[in-house]
């Protein structure tokens, strides 16, 4: 759903009434279910994604937050780091590389022939990375107190009207 179409135009103030409508207690809840909405409405699959990185940095920035042991942090930190980088790599540049690299490996074997994945770009791929693995960095830095709610932490990561403006 982009943000200048009529679909957008519907679900905006739908969100506004009903956030409004709700008792404080369910109104972040209710955000995070929207918020999912958003990013189902292009591409139902990729909430898979959204959920994955968020479970990866959500488990990773607790360990961080509550070892006293500092290998322990650095360990953590680069699970989620490779793993969160690995997506973006995957998504973002797997069939880039590959195509780059397809006429050096036909040098080497003419017969061969590339994997390309036919897929999408995940909207808000690399803006939604960025900003996990930025508070994963926080916690590690102790500039972030660990949050404990999963909600509240997956709400601070794909709020939707952040998603696709991303870092201007």
């Amino acid at each position: 759903m982009l943000f200048n179409s009529f679909a957008y135009f519907i679900f905006l103030p739908f969100v506004v009434l009903f956030y409004f409508s709700l008792q404080p207690r369910y109104r972040n809840t209710f955000l995070l279910g929207a918020s999912f909405f958003f990013y189902m409405y292009w591409r139902w699959e990729y909430i898979f994604l959204i959920l994955f990185e968020n479970g990866i940095n959500y488990y990773a920035s607790r360990k961080i937050g509550y070892s006293t042991n500092n290998k322990t942090k650095i360990k953590w930190l680069l699970f989620a780091l490779i793993t969160n980088l690995g997506l973006l790599f995957f998504f973002k540049y797997y069939n880039f590389v590959l195509f780059s690299l397809t006429p050096l490996a036909q040098i080497v074997n003419p017969d061969f022939q590339p994997f390309v994945l036919n897929i999408l770009l995940p909207v808000g791929i690399s803006f939604h990375t960025f900003t996990t693995l930025s508070y994963t960095i926080d916690v590690y830095r102790q500039k972030h107190q660990v949050e404990n709610s999963f909600t509240k932490f997956s709400l601070y990561v794909t709020f939707f009207p952040l998603l696709l403006a991303g870092p201007i």
